[in-house]
């Protein structure tokens, strides 16, 4: 008999954007401009994050958690 080993592998990391498009946007059926409204920003805004083109701010990592109900962090 032998044991099987099992090596834990990590995912890889998710970008702001990432997480926006594949985990709120996509699954919610919400488009860019529905969030940027919802935010009161530019859907430019918007689109620079999802496309890893702008970092998240403290004020927007604050208004993405009232709008999504998570945290900012």
């Amino acid at each position: 008999m032998t044991l099987q080993q099992t090596r834990f592998v990590p995912a890889p990391p998710v970008t702001p954007g990432e997480f926006l498009r594949d985990r709120i946007l996509v699954p919610l059926g919400i488009t860019q401009d529905q969030l940027a409204a919802a935010l009161q920003v530019s859907r430019f805004s918007v689109n620079q994050i999802v496309n890893g083109r702008r970092s998240v701010t403290a004020d927007m990592a604050l208004r993405l958690a009232k709008v999504t109900s998570t945290s900012s962090e």
